[in-house]
């Protein structure tokens, strides 16, 4: 793995958004799986399915600052907002209307820093809760 690609990947735990434990998971896996299996497509991390999308447990979580970490893809793989079709823009726009009452904060990185930017994808979080 390139320096510049590491330090990237290093991004999340720089600003706390992984525990120490987590992050280190999550890079080993990255090295190993390479281009190999989309984390996306593994239906056994499926929460919540939908026509075009899916919501899927987060295997390597943010769980510096939340109890609850899911994804949201598109079931397609489709690196770029523009490139959606009519029918998963609007079911995107369905889901985040009526089924984020579960999370807090909807975050996506920017292509700089995403680990497999040929499958877009958004972080769905909830905070710890006190």
């Amino acid at each position: 793995m390139s320096l510049k690609k590491k330090n990237l990947l290093n991004l999340a735990s720089i600003v706390n958004l992984r525990t120490e434990a987590t992050n280190n998971k999550y890079l080993e896996f990255i090295e190993i799986n390479k281009k190999n299996n989309c984390i996306y497509c593994d239906k056994e991390l499926f929460v919540r399915e939908f026509q075009y999308w899916v919501i899927l447990e987060n295997r390597f979580p943010y769980d510096q600052i939340a109890e609850l970490s899911h994804m949201l893809s598109p079931k397609r793989h489709v690196a770029r907002e523009e490139d959606f079709t009519e029918e998963e823009r609007l079911e995107l726009l369905q889901i985040k209307e009526t089924e984020m009452g579960d999370y807090d904060l909807i975050l996506e990185s920017t292509q700089n820093t995403k680990s497999r930017p040929e499958h877009f994808h958004l972080h769905l979080l909830r905070y710890y809760r006190k």
